[in-house]
Formats: C-alpha cells, structure tokens, sequence
C-alpha cells in the first residue's frame, strides 16, 4: 500500500477513485487536506489492526483509514475495510453496510431523485483554537470553516462557537507515548541510518523513556480524551480547519538538522488531527473550500471530528450534504466520458 501522501495524489489526480492509509495523528486527513480531497480516519476499534501488531494499531492510536472523491467512494472503501478479527482488544462492531445506508437513507444513489440533505437537528460546535501548538492560523484555513459553517446553518443545524478544552501543554503528554511506540517499532539496526532524522530522534527519545513516564503519558493522554468527551457532550460534531497552514511546503516543514524543530513544524501544519487519535471518535477531512496564496489556487478542507463512537454513517451524511450543497471541484479521472 502507498503511503497516505502518495495516496491522497493518486485520487486527487484520479489514478484511482479510493485509496487506504494509515492514521496515526492525521496521516490520512492531512495528506487528504493537502491534496484536495476526502480522508476519514473511522472509530477507534472499527477496523482491526490484525494480523499485524504494534503499540500504535494495538492501542488504538492508529488505525486504517479511506482517502476517496465523493461521499459514496468513501462509504465504499470503510465497508471493505471495517472489519473485526478473532482476538481483538476493542471489537467496535459498527453499523457496516456504509454505501447502502447512504443511498437508501440519505438519497445519496445514482438513482435518487434529490442528494439534499437535512440535518437540521445537527448540533456543530466550532474550534479554531489550536490544541497541539500556540500559533496563528493562516485567514484562508478560517475562510473554510466560516464557508461549512453557513453551509451547515443553511441545512439548519445549531452552530456555535467554543473554546478549546486544553492547550499544548496537556497534549505534551501525548510525547512519551509517541516516542516510545516510535521506539518499539523493530527494525534492522543497518536499517535505522535510513530514517529520516525526525524518526531517529523519535526513537532514540523513545528508548530513554522511563515506565513511569510512559505511564503518566498513558494517564495524560487518557485525560486529554476525558476532557474532551466532556467538552464536547453537548454538540454531534466538532469543527475546525483541517489545517492550520496552506498545503505545506517540504523544504519548510522538514528541517534534518532540527528534529524537535521538524516536529514542531508538522503541529503547526496539523494542530487538530492527533487530538481526535486520543479521543478515538471518527474524524474526517473536507475539501470544500479554495483560495489563492502566492498566485496559486490551493485547497483549504475542513475536520469534522464526531463526539461520539461509531459515528462514521453521520459523518458521511455529513459529506454527502456539502457536496451536494457547496461541491468542491473534483478533478476527472484521465480518459473519463463527458
């Protein structure tokens, strides 16, 4: 399988209609967010980790994930991928049967007569604030969530602005655990002079973890899901911009000489995504939205997070809305039909 990155171009430029990645901290949103198109990472527990293992899929951290163009190619791809395996830890069973709850409820099939969509019940709370890192967040990505926002009230849900329910301080627990499960990773050692510097320092920051600060990561990451669940209670979905700057720049983002900077970097670009990896609830990225930066139009998405588990079917009824209600322009497969 590519990875989300190469996944994300080969739909946005129509290779293929759906794509499979692996989220972590928002390895399939972002990439989906850079590239202009939809990325859902599903529910903690939907999908197995199986037959393979490590800490991040075991513990729920990580999970697969679908990179699609349209609200139906990404009901597709989770019902090939929800799927549970004998002696898994968390068997979340789901509601499956994605693509035909969206056509038969959401009116969202080739033969609907109407794609709209009404969630006028929907209750939306709006997040800008920044959990990850204390920075600005650049106009055009809070242009995006001003566009969802009047798209969601003109379907007539509830929109309100909130404050964030913790800072980049809380989410710092969430380091130990990300470096020691960088760690223990197996690798070849003739192999860990190929890794990125980024990923060297990951994993040597891992091995010098103590248990205890592994467990008081475990127990700070526990929390900063706690706090949200709590925050959160009284909305169906939480919005914000998917990221925090335009589709980044490599040569800015990757700094070899610098890991700790490097990572810092990448929470600027994403301050949102990993927060909904401790949180568990499914989130997915939104294209909906396109502004010009530097002479050049660039796509500016959204993250809709769920505050509740196996919410993957609302999510999609979510999508399917927007892109009935505002499309964001989808480029055509090579050689298609008129």
């Amino acid at each position: 399988m590519d990875p989300p990155g190469g996944a994300a171009a080969a739909v946005a430029a129509g290779v293929v209609p759906i794509a499979h990645g692996n989220d972590g901290g928002g390895s399939v949103r972002i990439p989906a967010a850079h590239c202009g198109v939809l990325g859902i990472k599903p529910s903690r527990g939907l999908v197995s980790p199986g037959p393979a293992s490590s800490f991040f899929s075991d513990s729920g951290l990580a999970t697969a994930g679908v990179l699609a163009r349209t609200a139906r190619d990404l009901a597709a791809g989770l019902d090939v991928i929800a799927r549970r395996r004998p002696g898994d830890w968390s068997p979340y069973p789901g509601s499956g049967d994605y693509l035909a709850t969206l056509d038969a409820e959401f009116g969202c099939g080739p033969q609907s007569r109407s794609r709209a969509l009404a969630l006028a019940d929907l209750r939306v709370g709006v997040l800008t604030e920044p959990l990850n890192v204390d920075t600005e967040i650049h106009p055009a990505c809070l242009e995006a969530v001003a566009r969802a926002a009047e798209d969601f009230g003109a379907m007539g849900a509830r929109v309100e602005g909130i404050a964030r329910p913790f800072g980049p301080e809380a989410w710092q627990s969430f380091m130990p655990i990300w470096q020691a499960g960088a760690a223990a990773i197996p690798l070849p050692p003739e192999s860990e002079s190929l890794l990125t510097p980024m990923s060297q320092w990951l994993r040597a920051r891992g091995r010098e973890a103590s248990a205890p600060q592994l467990m008081a990561g475990l127990q700070g990451m526990y929390a900063i899901a706690r706090r949200m669940g709590e925050a959160f209670a009284g909305f169906d979905v939480i919005l914000s911009p998917a990221l925090g700057t335009p589709p980044a720049d490599p040569t800015w983002v990757c700094c070899p000489d610098d890991p700790a900077e490097d990572f810092r970097r990448q929470c600027i670009v994403s301050p949102w995504t990993s927060s909904w990896n401790m949180f568990g609830p499914a989130a997915v990225s939104i294209p909906i939205h396109r502004a010009e930066v530097g002479g050049t139009l660039l796509p500016f998405g959204v993250h809709v997070g769920a505050t509740r588990f196996g919410e993957e079917q609302l999510l999609l009824a979510i999508v399917a809305a927007l892109e009935t209600l505002d499309p964001w322009p989808l480029i055509r497969p090579p050689h298609s039909e008129s």
